[in-house]
């Protein structure tokens, strides 16, 4: 179950998710808590560009952000934002796409623990009254992976979906 869903740099994952955004940002699907200790992350839209932000150990370990190449978000559009991650913690490990094609990589090494106690949230983190990371717009089709999916995965995933949505 998503409760259960719980990213460390040692253990790898994947989603995928289906959105159609009426802003140029907003969180799409977060586990990060942003009071105490500020452990997790966060999948986004940034200023027009898809990001993975990650936090550790209150962020003395750092913050921690990968953006991939700009997207003119056309708010009539739904676009795909796959993010992997190898689990090797490396300034190579994760990979974005979009629409089923790869986009960008990178990574950050973390010494400390980016497990966050919060519950997974779509559209928004968790933090109190937090209406400025609301994601405007729709979200569909979420699918989070324990494992890195390969680029042929993800483009499958990608494939199957993509005629619910043109």
């Amino acid at each position: 179950p998503p409760e259960t869903f719980i990213l460390e740099k040692n253990k790898p994952f994947s989603t995928n998710i289906w959105f159609k955004s009426h802003s140029t940002g907003g969180i799409l699907l977060s586990k990060e808590l942003q009071s105490g200790n500020y452990t997790g992350y966060a999948l986004n839209i940034d200023t027009n560009k898809l990001s993975f932000f990650a936090y550790a150990n209150g962020l003395s370990d750092g913050f921690n952000v990968i953006s991939s190449t700009t997207l003119n978000v056309d708010n009539t559009t739904w676009y795909n934002y796959g993010l992997t991650y190898d689990g090797n913690n490396t300034l190579t490990s994760y990979n974005i796409y979009l629409n089923g094609n790869f986009n960008k990589n990178g990574g950050f090494v973390f010494s400390g623990d980016i497990t966050s106690s919060a519950q997974p949230m779509l559209g928004n983190r968790d933090q109190a009254n937090s209406t400025g990371n609301n994601f405007g717009g729709e979200i569909a089709c979420v699918q989070i992976y324990n494992r890195a999916l390969s680029s042929t995965e993800v483009l499958h995933n990608y494939n199957a979906l993509k005629g619910r949505f043109a």
